[in-house]
């Protein structure tokens, strides 16, 4: 495709046909962006969705996938989509892997990459190959109860078991001050078995009638005496928890009032108890009514009666919620204080008696206990059994706080793939897609870990996990920090760093989404070579700023996003590129730098379209996309784009502490971008270990540094933060930050806490700003106030909506700007560049690198006036010059208002300034050497209209006649015509004009201007390809191809599957199927010949579903630019 000349850059982007080239600069950088190097491009998840995978379709994707632009793919081998009949090879069986060194050999053969992820499915690393005891362990329990003053042997219950595999922990013993009489129970759904809640076995359960949308089970308990528990605690068995409901409390059964509620919207539960707190209400009540409420599931979940195994009121102090703070849910968060008012003591862990010598192995327990009554834990670990998926081949999760379980791991998939793609020299990647493993909350040696770690002997506080509150209920929360904060180095440490080690060993680079687990999302992502993240189209994921933090932090270039992700309402061939260009625009400004598209799925077949499909996940962009021919436009302006954002050093002001608590992800600070500012996030291992201060800033091992380091807004700091926080003002820093309300570890000495916060933030409020040692400490933690009052100028002063980011790279400033808005913006915008350095614009759509025309210098800045379309992006440049080129400093123009977009715009070019009219105009002009100029067109000739009179032809074998005529443009969609009307494709439309006279003079340029069009155009002009347009506004300069006299236009729109689908679906002949496939899918033909042109296995439309706009819709005008 050729280059477009679009007028989406300062209104009329003309400047081509009089401007000279762009100042020197780096050659490399330049060259880079005209041609970018292949390892940054664009790449591409390719999913295996089923066991249905072809030779030839292999080959075919992979040189789509070259065609476009890409420079690699990601193997998914995943069970997403139905196979038709046949006998198909299993995962990694002989024949499968087989079909893996054919991708690789055609991948090497076209210059193309490829990564595998490093089990079947897209999470997280397990497979068959794994045992029991390398898999991923949680902390299970059995409670006993009895008497003390004399030695007896009591029979423990072995707790829970998965998968056959077992291993005791601990035996503890403490005071008891629970009831443990069985309440009466009655329900209003009709339920045989309802003892099963209360007999003490939590493998036994009822099933709650909750499915359907507005469906309630009501179960009441009653007591034969007065009761005063202060938690509820109920036991469920769906993995995928969403349920809410009530608890109300009563004397006499029929008068109730709430006492507590609960709402649990659970992606993977390990199923433990959950502990619900009770308030004041619930003292001397006989009756205890819970409603348990459907609540909506997410889109790919079926919702299910809800498994209910037990149901108990206790008297005892709990942990609320228990299974969130002890890294058992993927989102368990590490420290979350209770409410002051919550003091009832716990157990006191100096009567936590260790019985767990006295075990026998049968589960006997042959102990005295003292006098009274206790409780008694037999604390041990098994297997989570979560397991990996979505796949054909499946098997337990390998563990991840302890490397034995990559060891076990590595060998099952990621040794067997190497074998079959090392010799093809294709294979360069593995990868650990986004963390949906569960929780994991033990392994072996953990004890000792946590010794080593926290300097303190965890087994008195083992009941803290299990729910228990153990001491005060801060400290409680306190020893659940340390707890998760071990857990969570080991995920770091064993896991995440463990697998780029294993990579490295291999001659591989790794690619991982650490984050949606009970971990510190940043230090997971410290040594991964890509760091990576993803965004959903719609409302779904947004992009977090911790991949792009953890790069810029450690000097990483290339920041990796899952990019494009959908469900099955924003998703389904919705996409084009226009839409997915704003979505990818964000992301590169909150630090992403290499997107992978989500997602090719593998299409087995040569002719059936739109084909196969990740079910309803993703942007389908595969070689069965209608536009997929024409989308290297798109992604060129993706590869040249992400080679600038790959270069240099990122710039930004401040430095945010991400929290002690984990996981961290902190939302996107827009109000530090709108006010101009960048800034990244760093952990605290980061912070402790690597931070440094050099000539008073900030200092990361990347090189990059940091005016301020904000302890951001977690106000629980730790002591060894708070010495490294004190050692960095001693060197010099700035610090800013409101003092910590305490320390959330049990491990710090409060004494010693307290006297640092004294040392930092002094004995009380003395003012904003206070220096200490060499630095100064700012008493805020609103980012914006503390640059501010620190004087610190902003990176970028630009309009609302505007955003920017900023990389050097040597003596050269590179800053990406993107108008995130429907409206065009004529703005001045003012960067912090001062030094003799000149503007350029480059336009990473169609690759031209220009100096910018009206630009001066100003105090600590450089003002540039500037245009950019709704949802237009740009590339601003400042490279040396030790002789600046001659340019304006001001222009105003007298001409009829128009706030949006001005109606003259300057070029300069051969030493000279240049303007450009597109409607008559005064414009008056500042120059360098300090003379005025002034310019006046009276006279711009009248558009043309050429929105009538059109043949549209149509492509073979998708149901369109071959041609119509329109003789007013208008979507296709609104065509009497079925063929038209539902028709998905390319159709060419083609007309005759006449160029008015004088419009070819030397000094007029001539833009053909599409106005709408549904989705993509391909311009030719008598001929000759003048350029393809992929976006707003679909305007193209074409002075170049035009003669006097009659031209030829053709134009190749292109829209989306939309319409087919719907008018396929509203098909009523009976297609000949076999075993539920249709007989034209078997044979791979491109329709059914009986009005049916689309296949996919997944259905994303439905007959009543409205037709979307499509076509070349107009107005169509020719414009004359009037030069000067």
């Amino acid at each position: 495709m050729q280059p477009v000349k679009k007028i989406g850059l300062l209104c009329v982007m003309l400047s081509w046909a009089v401007c000279s080239p762009a100042a020197p600069s780096s050659p490399s950088l330049r060259n880079g962006f005209t041609d970018p190097p292949q390892a940054g491009k664009a790449q591409t998840w390719w999913h295996w969705t089923s066991l249905f995978v072809t030779k030839e379709g292999i080959q075919a994707d992979l040189e789509a996938m070259k065609q476009i632009g890409y420079s690699g793919a990601h193997i998914f081998a995943t069970s997403s989509s139905p196979c038709p009949p046949g006998d198909y090879p299993e995962i990694l069986s002989p024949e499968w892997l087989d079909l893996v060194q054919y991708a690789g050999k055609e991948a090497s053969r076209l210059g193309l990459t490829l990564g595998v992820h490093n089990c079947p499915g897209w999470s997280l690393s397990g497979g068959p190959w794994i045992r029991p005891e390398e898999s991923m362990q949680m902390i299970v329990s059995s409670e006993s109860h009895a008497s003390g003053g004399k030695r007896q042997k009591i029979v423990l219950p072995q707790p829970e078991t998965r998968h056959g595999y077992y291993r005791d922990i601990a035996v503890l013993a403490f005071p008891d001050v629970n009831r443990h009489d069985t309440p009466q129970l009655k329900a209003d759904f009709k339920e045989d078995s309802l003892s099963n809640i209360t007999d003490g076995d939590y493998t036994s359960f009822i099933r709650l009638p909750i499915a359907k949308e507005g469906s309630s089970a009501v179960v009441t308990l009653s007591y034969d005496t007065p009761y005063s528990p202060q938690f509820i605690e109920l036991s469920f068995g769906e993995v995928h928890l969403f349920v809410k409901g009530t608890i109300e409390a009563s004397a006499d059964g029929k008068h109730f009032r709430e006492v507590g509620n609960f709402d649990y919207r659970i992606r993977t539960d390990m199923r433990l108890p959950k502990c619900i707190p009770l308030n004041d209400g619930a003292r001397n009540a006989r009756f205890f009514r819970v409603t348990f409420n459907y609540r909506p599931y997410r889109y790919w979940m079926k919702p299910a009666n809800v498994q209910l195994n037990e149901i108990r009121l206790l008297a005892s102090p709990m942990v609320n919620d228990v299974d969130t703070r002890n890294s058992t849910m993927e989102d368990s968060y590490s420290y979350k204080p209770f409410d002051p008012a919550y003091t009832s003591p716990g157990i006191d862990p100096v009567r936590v008696i260790d019985l767990t010598a006295d075990l026998a192995p049968d589960g006997t327990l042959d102990c005295t206990l003292p006098q009274g009554k206790w409780t008694i834990l037999r604390i041990g670990h098994t297997t989570t059994g979560k397991t990996n998926g979505p796949s054909h081949y499946t098997g337990l999760e390998c563990d991840k706080l302890n490397r034995r379980g990559l060891d076990a791991h590595w060998p099952g998939m990621m040794a067997r793939i190497e074998a079959q793609l090392k010799p093809t020299g294709a294979l360069k990647y593995a990868i650990i897609d986004s963390y949906e493993a569960g929780g994991q909350n033990w392994t072996e040696g953990f004890d000792e870990e946590f010794l080593k770690r926290r300097g303190y002997d965890l087994k008195p506080y083992l009941p803290a996990v299990i729910g228990f509150v153990v001491g005060t209920p801060q400290q409680s929360a306190r020893f659940l920090f340390d707890f998760q904060r071990t857990i969570s180095e080991l995920f770091a440490e064993n896991y995440y760093d463990y697998f780029t080690e294993l990579c490295h060993r291999n001659g591989l680079l790794s690619i991982t989404e650490s984050y949606f687990g009970p971990f510190d999302y940043l230090r997971c992502a410290r040594n991964a070579d890509i760091p990576t993240g993803e965004f959903w189209v719609g409302s779904g994921t947004s992009i977090s700023r911790m991949p792009g933090s953890a790069a810029h932090f450690h000097g990483k270039a290339r920041v990796g996003a899952e990019s494009f992700t959908a469900g099955p309402v924003e998703g389904r061939w919705q996409q084009d590129p226009a839409q997915l260009k704003i979505y990818g625009d964000r992301a590169w400004i909150h630090g992403v730098t290499q997107l992978v598209m989500h997602s090719y799925v593998h299409q087995p077949y040569l002719n059936v379209r739109p084909g196969w499909t990740l079910a309803q996940h993703g942007s389908h962009l595969s070689r069965a996309n209608t536009w997929w021919p024409y989308g290297n436009g798109w992604v060129d302006y993706i590869n040249r784009s992400q080679f600038l954002l790959q270069q240099g050093t990122p710039v930004a002001d401040l430095l945010v502490l991400s929290g002690e608590s984990a996981p961290n992800n902190y939302p996107t600070d827009l109000q530090l971008l709108t006010a101009g500012y960048n800034y990244d996030f760093c952990c605290v291992d980061d912070l402790r270990e690597l931070v440094q201060v050099k000539n008073g800033r900030i200092t990361a091992p990347s090189g990059a540094t940091y005016a301020v380091l904000s302890l951001g807004p977690d106000r629980y700091l730790t002591l060894p933060t708070l010495n490294k926080i004190y050692q960095l003002l001693q060197d010099g820093a700035a610090v800013a930050g409101l003092p910590p309300l305490g320390s959330p570890s049990l491990s710090d000495n409060d004494t010693e806490y307290a006297e640092m916060v004294r040392k930092i933030w002094g004995d009380s409020d003395t003012g904003l700003i206070q220096s200490v040692g060499k630095g100064r400490i700012i008493r805020s933690n609103d980012p914006v106030t503390i640059l501010t009052t620190l004087n610190i100028q902003p990176d970028t002063e630009l309009p609302e909506k505007v955003y920017g980011i900023h990389r050097c790279v040597g003596d050269t400033d590179i800053y990406f700007l993107y108008n995130d808005s429907t409206r065009t913006i004529h703005f001045n915008g003012k960067f912090r560049v001062s030094e003799d350095k000149s503007p350029e614009y480059w336009n990473a759509q169609d690759g031209t690198t220009i100096p910018a025309a009206v630009w001066r210098k100003e105090t600590a800045g450089t003002v540039v006036t500037m245009t950019l379309q709704p949802y237009e992006s740009l590339f601003v440049v400042f490279v040396p010059n030790k002789k600046v080129a001659p340019h304006v400093l001001d222009m105003t123009i007298a001409a009829p208002a128009d706030e949006e977009a001005p109606t003259v715009s300057a070029r300069v070019g051969n030493d000279r300034v240049r303007l450009f009219f597109r409607e008559p105009a005064t414009a008056t002009l500042n120059l360098t050497n300090g003379k005025i100029q002034t310019e006046t067109v009276r006279d711009v000739p009248a558009p043309v209209d050429l929105s009538d009179n059109w043949q549209v032809n149509f492509p073979a074998d998708l149901g369109a006649p071959d041609s119509i005529r329109l003789n007013t443009l208008a979507s296709l969609s609104e065509s009497p015509e079925e063929g038209v009307r539902y028709f998905s494709g390319t159709a060419t439309y083609s007309r005759t004009f006449l160029l008015p006279k004088g419009w070819n003079k030397p000094q007029r340029r001539v833009v053909l201007d599409l106005g709408t069009v549904r989705n993509l155009a391909e311009v030719k002009i008598n001929g000759h390809k003048a350029g393809l347009l992929w976006a707003s506004p679909f305007q193209l300069e074409i002075s170049d191809f035009l003669q006097p006299g009659t031209n030829r236009i053709e134009i190749a729109v292109t829209n989306m599957w939309v319409n087919r689908l719907i008018g396929d679906a509203r098909n009523t002949a009976t297609i000949p199927e076999t075993d539920g496939w249709p007989d034209w899918v078997l044979a791979d033909k491109p329709n059914s010949g009986q009005g049916t042109y689309t296949f996919s296995p997944w259905k994303g439309w439905n007959k009543e579903e409205p037709l979307q706009p499509s076509g070349l819709i107009g107005p169509v005008l020719l414009r004359c630019i009037e030069i000067r």
